[in-house]
């Protein structure tokens, strides 16, 4: 059975540098035995929690948050609310990510 890893990244975090490191992103999952697939946030209103809802309930196993405290925040809520929830990574990529300083 494969394993199935979804990177929920924002775009715009960390002066708009992500969309460069999405596909090296994708290469570690992968290497690390995950099929690996990509969500790029938009500006709709929790377009990150939805995302991270959705692919939970489709039965990926692992989720990467990578953004700011804003998309950390929405990928925790979309997936506290499961019974079953799969593995959540972060990928700190905001400007200041007070959160992950913690």
């Amino acid at each position: 059975m494969t394993r199935k890893a979804r990177l929920i990244y924002n775009p715009v975090s960390g002066h708009e540098q992500m969309p460069k490191n999405v596909a090296d992103i994708l290469d570690i999952l992968e290497q690390a035995g995950y099929e690996a697939s990509a969500f790029r946030t938009t500006p709709e209103e929790m377009s990150a929690q939805n995302e991270a809802t959705r692919a939970a309930k489709e039965g990926f196993e692992l989720i990467v948050a990578a953004g700011g405290d804003g998309t950390i925040n929405e990928v925790v809520n979309g997936l506290a609310f499961l019974d079953e929830r799969p593995k959540m990574a972060i990928i700190p990529a905001g400007t200041t990510n007070d959160y992950a300083v913690l």
